[in-house]
């Protein structure tokens, strides 16, 4: 059997979607919405080493690594 997703784009929607289901008897699951999909390690330990880095002030201005971008890039 396949599944559908279904992307209602407002909260009326939403409600008549699930009226709708509920009046055929068609069993159906919400399921909030979120970017959190699981971590690999090297991603998390990656994160982490960043948030330690801005803590300890270990930054470093955006502009400052375009400058250095472009002067490799001009070398190659």
């Amino acid at each position: 059997m396949q599944n559908i997703i279904i992307y209602p784009a407002s909260q009326s929607q939403l409600a008549e979607i699930k009226s709708i289901l509920e009046r055929k008897q068609i069993r159906f699951d919400l399921i909030q919405e979120t970017i959190s999909e699981k971590l690999e390690d090297w991603q998390v330990k990656m994160i982490e080493e960043g948030l330690s880095d801005i803590e300890n002030g270990k930054m470093v201005a955006s502009a400052d690594v375009h400058k250095k971008a472009l002067a490799l890039c001009q070398k190659a």
